[in-house]
């Protein structure tokens, strides 16, 4: 049996390498599938939802559809298009054209060219992977491969393999389903001591397994600890929105993809989508109790970060990326040893005039505190330019100011108590003079200009000039971290934007990323950073955030950082972090509370004491912190039924319902009675889309809708999930828009404006 399946792989393969043609764009019309099966509509649905949200990658090569086509007819396609074979294996895509009542046989992708018809009408072709006369035996196995591919994602084969034994046939036949590095990726992963029970208890749930992506996995190791907080973070804030560890089977994947990167606690916007998705029954459809459902939108409603995933940590690694590189480059000293960048920091931190009071006490603030000056100048310490908002915009142009960004880097590295040769190397040059020296070879090169002995001089004369020139006051406003104008779900996460980056840069502080957020229209591209950070580094003893919302610690700056490290003994709290944690889980498999290496201690403060009233380090109170964890010790609730074990009539969940599940950093609660926004948007629905004509106070409401109704025949006025509203109750409308349409209440709701 196994000899067959070898001998009929290798028969393909060679089949398939000989009549490969290259590759072209088709237009949808020419394109034909096989009709045996309805097609699934929900998957055309999902992937509708994936291009709104990330776009249509036509241009992946992993998203290309098989084709075949005969040999007759390939030759007077390439005819008609005036093509040569060549040109469809060179690097760009041409248009190939088919003779009339011509057409490709696809093998596969009839859901993504259905979905790409719904999701943009104007859209007519699609790459093709050329085959010519393929035989019957080879279009069906590679028809199948395709719909295997299909439905089984990276994070779906990975939780098969960890359901059986190790080395048995059946976990063999799911690695098998692994192809190119992704096996030898995930061994890496499993066989680490503290990032594989982070990764395996992550992918313990279902509906975030679909966003995993084995490939780029190969590239974290060097960053593991701060992979690892972020897992943390995404198993405890899933852990928290359904109530309990056994509840997290009834996160499903559309649950998953409708709530990662919001944050309704914060957002009114991320608020009434989470209201509506959960009105509609399209998320959390295992949960069927009315009761449960409205427990999971409480806890939803006191999330106060971007809700983490799978597919959000992959993205920020990109950025997390960029700032490993820069901090390796700056204490690294060339080593090439198989260690994480957090430890080369660790054996470069020297602490404050080399004093080794409380050397691991000191280490991890310092540490954070450096990230956050990194991140203000990531482009131009990485060299790698903010992403492009459009395809229109112009090309991000890096300042030449490279020297005077690492230099102040190195200063600020030295302060926090890091040493190591790049640091004291940039500490004593002087970047204005390796400005000078640059802008003179450039001007006038060496080779072809003789400076004889007036170099020194000129440089000194271009340093001069430099420092005569006075830096300029912006007089923009600081950016705030949550504004009327948010950003836009899809850029929550990955790489910063260039729109963004300089505005919010230099405002990426340990004030903001400790600032306590008021709740707004949306949140800003800065409380995007700032959520990023506290995923993958946290703060103020984010282990313990559970009890945040009784303890609200005022925000730290730079500065205060510099005292409480310099003047205070920092003493740690043995064992009250997992005591806590003990008390909190019943049956609960500890591995990942194992796993983060960032502290899990209580933090308190020993030296200069001061009043009992507010005194907090790192937004924890002193002294009677294990005190008040015990009495705030939160419990997962027992499952109360199974939901499949019962008939569908009386099918209930079993989400805990008494008390919420310990809350991870970022969930702080609201208060019940929440309040609308001051102002409200007017949505017209015009040729097919929903379009902002403006915002306006709720008391000036009535007057604007009156002038853009007259404006419009047959028109009538609707909330955003398509009912009808009087024009008198709009100003107590509890919603942060009205909506006018011609179309009816059945088309196009949920009113969303089209971006």
């Amino acid at each position: 049996m196994f000899f067959n399946i070898e001998t009929q792989s290798k028969q393909l393969d060679a089949e398939l390498k000989s009549k490969f043609s290259g590759y072209a764009k088709v237009a949808l019309d020419l394109l034909s599938f096989d009709t045996g099966e309805e097609p699934d509509e929900e998957r055309i649905r999902h992937l509708q939802r994936v291009f709104k949200r990330v776009g249509c990658d036509r241009y992946n090569p992993n998203n290309y559809i098989s084709g075949t086509i005969s040999a007759d007819v390939l030759h007077a396609s390439l005819k008609q298009s005036n093509l040569r074979p060549g040109d469809l294996k060179g690097r760009e895509l041409p248009e190939l054209r088919l003779p009339a009542g011509q057409q490709i046989r696809c093998l596969g992708g009839r859901h993504r060219i259905l979905a790409l018809r719904k999701y943009n009408r104007s859209a007519s072709w699609w790459p093709i992977k050329l085959f010519v006369d393929l035989t019957p035996e080879a279009c069906r196995l590679v028809s199948e491969g395709f719909a295997n591919e299909a439905k089984y994602s990276d994070g779906e084969i990975v939780a098969n393999i960890l359901r059986y034994p190790e080395h048995s046939v059946d976990a063999n036949q799911w690695w098998a389903r692994l192809d190119k590095s992704k096996p030898r990726t995930l061994k890496k992963i499993l066989s680490h001591p503290t990032l594989g029970p982070a990764f395996k208890k992550v992918l313990s749930i279902p509906g975030l397994r679909p966003g995993l992506l084995l490939a780029p996995w190969h590239k974290i190791l060097n960053c593991v600890e701060e992979v690892i907080h972020y897992l943390g973070e995404i198993y405890r804030t899933w852990v928290y929105i359904v109530g309990s560890e056994s509840d997290l089977r009834f996160v499903d994947k559309d649950a998953v993809m409708e709530l990662q990167s919001r944050v309704p606690g914060v957002s009114y916007c991320d608020e009434r989508h989470v209201e509506y998705e959960m009105r509609k029954e399209t998320i959390f459809r295992g949960v069927t109790g009315m009761r449960e459902r409205e427990f999971i939108l409480r806890n939803l409603k006191q999330v106060m970060r971007l809700i983490p995933s799978i597919h959000t940590l992959q993205q920020d690694f990109k950025y997390l990326r960029q700032c490993a590189y820069v901090m390796k480059k700056l204490i690294g000293d060339g080593i090439q040893a198989p260690i994480t960048v957090r430890i080369m920091a660790q054996n470069s931190f020297r602490g404050n005039q080399g004093q080794p009071v409380n050397h691991e006490g000191r280490f991890l603030p310092s540490l954070k505190i450096l990230y956050l000056h990194i991140m203000q100048d990531i482009c131009q310490l990485s060299g790698q330019p903010p992403l492009k908002d459009s395809d229109k915009e112009p090309d991000y142009e890096l300042l030449p100011n490279n020297a005077i960004s690492w230099h102040t880097l190195a200063v600020r590295a030295r302060e926090l108590g890091f040493s190591s040769d790049e640091i004291i190397r940039l500490c004593h040059t002087d970047p204005d003079r390796e400005m000078a020296i640059k802008a003179l070879y450039e001007a006038r090169p060496r080779e072809k200009f003789d400076y004889g002995q007036n170099f020194e001089y000129i440089v000194a004369s271009l340093v001069t000039a430099f420092r005569i020139v006075q830096p300029v006051e912006s007089q923009k406003s600081p950016p705030g971290l949550t504004s009327h104008t948010g950003e836009r779900v899809e850029r929550r996460c990955g790489r910063v934007y260039s729109n963004t980056y300089d505005t919010d840069r230099h405002f990426i502080t340990l004030e903001n990323v400790t600032h306590e957020v008021q709740k707004d229209v949306d949140i800003t591209s800065l409380f995007v950073r700032a959520s990023v950070f506290h995923l993958f580094w946290g703060w103020e003893s984010d282990d313990q955030s559970y009890v945040r919302g009784n303890l609200k610690g005022p925000s730290h700056n730079d500065k205060e950082l510099d005292d409480i490290i310099e003047e205070d003994e920092v003493t740690i709290d043995e064992g009250s972090h997992n005591q806590v944690w003990k008390d909190v889980t019943i049956e609960e498999n500890v591995e990942m509370d194992e796993a983060p290496i960032v502290p899990q201690q209580e933090v308190t403060r020993r030296k200069k004491p001061q009043q009992d009233n507010g005194q907090f380090i790192f937004g924890v109170k002193k002294n009677n912190m294990v005190g008040v964890n015990k009495r705030n010790t939160l419990r997962l609730h027992k499952a109360i039924a199974v939901a499949d074990a019962q008939p569908k009539e009386q099918q209930s969940t079993s989400l805990a319902l008494a008390t919420p599940a310990p809350v991870p950093s970022g969930l702080m609660p609201q208060s019940e009675s929440q309040v609308p926004p001051p102002k409200m948007v007017i949505l017209v629905r015009e040729k097919g889309d929903w379009d902002s004509i403006g915002e306006y106070p709720r008391e000036h409401i009535v007057d604007k809708l009156k002038e853009a109704w007259n404006m419009r025949e047959g028109y009538s006025l609707y909330t955003r999930d398509g009912r009808g509203i009087a024009l008198d109750d709009c100003p107590t409308h509890s919603d942060w828009c009205v909506c006018l349409s011609k179309d009816g209440p059945g088309e196009g709701f949920p009113a969303e404006e089209t971006l």
